[in-house]
């Protein structure tokens, strides 16, 4: 089965209050540090993964949660294939730390 070579990003859902985004791939992928405007709350849905928030590792598994408080860098690394789903204002915007 081929994998994904990028860490995909798929909105599954919003409304007025809020917006869910799906982030999924495979083993030792990398999502690149970014920040967002707004506060995100973090599940992982399948695999493991370390978010890397404010000089410190937090290693996730299956029904782990993490809150990324907003303005504040952040990275994703793959330990398996993945999926997190990520819950936030639908005002929130994100963007790479270098763009």
């Amino acid at each position: 089965m081929n994998m994904p070579l990028h860490i995909e990003e798929r909105a599954l859902y919003q409304n007025d209050l809020f917006k869910v985004v799906q982030l999924a791939g495979a083993e030792r992928q990398r999502l690149r540090t970014r920040y967002a405007t707004g506060e995100q709350f973090m599940m992982v849905k399948k695999g493991r993964v370390i978010i890397h928030l404010n000089g410190t590792d937090h290693e996730l598994s299956r029904g782990k949660t993490l809150v990324v408080p907003a303005g504040q860098p952040y990275g994703l690394r793959a330990m398996t294939s993945f999926e997190v789903i990520s819950v936030m204002s639908p005002s929130v915007v994100t963007t790479f730390a270098d763009e």
